[in-house]
Parts: structure tokens; C-alpha cells; sequence
């Protein structure tokens, strides 16, 4: 009779263990355990059993939910990481491109200044001037322009002594320059007569336009070399300026000064291993007369001089 209910409990065992049983199953299955050892202990194996599977799923689940996990942490750090790349990419090449912008229109904005200038400068020789220049030291040059000839005085820091410069341009770039040595309103000598190849005659070399040739020729360098001129506005005798500072190194530099108005150069300042010169520029457009570019008034004939066929070449030149 036993072994036969223990048939029926073994097949009902499954359902059982599910609680998918009726009541009165139920009861008749815990009635024949009381009884039964075999049945009795078969049963509590499936709970074991049943309990372990449980608990494998679990581990199972829960080394799911790790790997999910430790999945979305590993693509939440690759998104990061590639957020990153992109955002330091996207930063170099802002930056890159604002560095070239800044040098393309400083290169413009400091080129444009000087050029102008330059202009500026150039365009006085198609009308007449004059130009004082007054250094530190308290020397000066005073420099007259007119119609191709010109005149330039320098006086010493003593103010007697110097020399004055007759000069005359011609067409094909060829300056002809005589030499006066002076004391007071004494001639002392003459210099031997000299010519000069130059784009911009005498005049480059004696006036600030020298120093407007020179930074035009530095852009020839390139865009980058603009970059030692730094530019900046300040006031210079009541007037507005354009200041333009070349730096040589961390401690010396060169600066122009330039009337904003006039766009001519009012004083230029040189700062050489702490040893600040300095120039001082006052320009005239259309005061110049003949009289004062001539060399008529000299009296040559009486100071001696090595006479040669240069020097009566440049000589005529300059008397006509």
C-alpha cells in the first residue's frame, strides 16, 4: 500500500514542490511523508535542489548585472573619453585658427599703418617740406625738400659745429651729394662729391623716412615677424599717436611714434641696453623756396678744395 501511495507522491511531487496542488493533494502528501522517509527525504532534496538553483540564479543575475554594468561604465568612459578627443581636437583647431586670424589681421592692421606711412612720407617729395629733427643729445638735423634738390644741416650738440649736406636726385634713383664742413657760419672744407644708389636717394637715409623703409622691409619677412611689432595709442604734445614698438629682444625695442592726423612720424625712440635715444620730428609741407635748397649762397670760392670731374659734375648739377 505504501509503495503504491509512494508512486502517486512521486508523481506528485513536481506539482507539489510548484504549489500547483489542491489542498486536499496537499494534505494527502504531507500525511504519507509523516510515514515515509523515502518520500520524505526526496522532498527535502528537491528543496536543497531547488533552493541552489535559486541561488544560482541569483549569482547568475547578479554577474549579469555586473557585466551590464561594468558594459556601461566601459562605454560611458569610451563616450567620455571620445568627447573628450573631440572637444581638445576642436579646441586645437580653434585655437589655431584664432592664432592665424589674430597674425593675418595684425600682419593687415600693422602693414596697412606703415604702408601708409610710407605713402604719407613719400607723397611730401611731390610737393615740398621740411623736417627738424632734434635728437637727445641736443644735435638736430634740419632737412628742406624742393622739386628734386635738397638741403640738410647738422648741427653738433655744441650747437656751432657740423656740416651741410647740398644733394640733388635724379630720375634714374642716383643721388649727387656735396659735403660743407662748417663752424659757426664758417665753411671749413668741402667732402669729396658722392653718389648714391638708392630707391629712395639721400632722403631714405636723413629723414624718418629711413625708418618707414626699414619696417617695410621687415614685412618682406612674412606674416609672423609682424608679431614683434606691437601697436598701441598714447598722446605725444597734445596730439594722438600711433605708437609702433619693434622688440629686439625681452629689453630693447625700437618705437615709432606717429601722428594719427598727419600719419607722419613726430619722434621715434630707441631703448639699446638701457641707453633710451631719443628723436623728435616737426615737419612743414609747402614752406620750402628755391633760396633754401640752393647752394648758391655758399661762398665755395674761398675754401679749398681737391677739384676733380666728379666734383664739377655734381657741382653743376646742384647750381642748376
Amino acid at each position: 500500500m505504501i509503495n503504491k501511495e509512494c508512486e502517486i507522491v512521486k508523481d506528485l511531487i513536481p506539482n507539489y514542490m510548484e504549489n500547483e496542488v489542491s489542498s486536499s493533494t496537499k494534505d494527502f502528501i504531507e500525511e504519507h511523508i509523516k510515514k515515509c522517509n523515502d518520500c520524505k527525504n526526496l522532498i527535502e532534496e528537491l528543496k536543497k535542489d531547488k533552493i541552489k538553483e535559486k541561488n544560482n540564479e541569483k549569482i547568475e543575475e547578479t554577474l549579469k548585472i555586473d557585466y551590464l554594468k561594468k558594459y556601461n561604465e566601459k562605454i560611458k568612459l569610451l563616450k567620455t573619453t571620445a568627447i573628450l578627443i573631440t572637444l581638445v581636437i576642436l579646441f586645437i583647431w580653434i585655437y589655431i585658427f584664432a592664432k592665424n586670424l589674430y597674425i593675418k589681421n595684425h600682419y593687415e592692421y600693422t602693414h596697412n599703418i606703415i604702408s601708409t606711412v610710407y605713402e604719407r612720407t613719400k607723397d611730401l617729395k611731390e610737393k615740398n617740406f621740411s623736417v627738424v629733427t632734434t635728437y637727445s643729445d641736443g644735435s638736430k638735423i634740419e632737412f628742406y625738400y624742393k622739386d628734386g634738390k635738397y638741403k640738410e644741416c647738422y648741427i653738433d650738440d655744441d650747437g656751432i659745429s657740423g656740416y651741410i649736406n647740398y644733394g640733388v636726385e635724379k630720375e634714374d634713383g642716383i643721388s649727387y651729394v656735396l659735403q660743407f664742413q662748417k663752424n659757426g657760419d664758417k665753411i671749413l672744407g668741402i667732402g669729396s662729391p658722392m653718389r648714391i644708389s638708392s630707391s629712395g636717394g639721400e632722403l631714405m637715409e636723413t629723414s624718418p623716412l629711413r625708418k618707414v623703409f626699414f619696417l617695410n622691409d621687415f614685412y618682406k619677412m612674412g606674416k609672423r615677424e609682424s608679431l614683434s611689432l606691437e601697436i598701441r595709442e598714447n598722446k605725444y604734445n597734445e596730439k594722438e599717436c600711433i605708437v609702433v614698438r619693434y622688440k629686439i629682444n625681452n629689453s630693447e625695442y625700437e618705437e615709432m611714434w606717429i601722428d594719427k592726423e598727419e600719419m607722419l612720424v613726430m619722434k621715434d625712440i630707441n631703448n639699446e641696453l638701457d641707453n633710451i635715444w631719443q628723436c623728435n620730428y616737426t615737419w612743414q609741407v609747402g614752406n620750402v623756396t628755391d633760396e633754401d635748397v640752393s647752394i648758391k649762397n655758399q661762398k665755395i670760392d674761398q675754401v679749398e678744395t681737391q677739384q676733380d670731374e666728379m666734383y664739377d659734375e655734381v657741382l653743376d648739377l646742384l647750381q642748376n
